[in-house]
């Protein structure tokens, strides 16, 4: 999917210097913004996934929760 050329560069600068990514219900498939997760990691940054289902990018994550994001919330909010 199109982004603006300053929206990306903007986003990627922020992913490079991001220390933690949380990335809240992709497939992280569409380009370019699946590539950003990746740019944190290689960066150093800590990835967070949560999604209902697998992502091609879970094998970089320090932490996967596969689990709708409606769920989640509701028993992150009951804590």
């Amino acid at each position: 999917q199109a982004m603006p050329a300053a929206v990306l560069q903007t986003s990627a600068s922020w992913a490079r210097q991001a220390k933690l990514m949380i990335v809240l219900g992709s497939s992280l498939v569409v380009e370019p913004a699946a590539s950003l997760p990746r740019l944190a990691v290689r960066s150093g940054a800590r990835l967070v996934i949560l999604n209902r289902d697998p992502t091609p990018l879970d094998c970089l994550a320090h932490l996967v929760t596969n689990v709708p994001l409606g769920d989640f919330f509701t028993a992150f909010n009951r804590d």
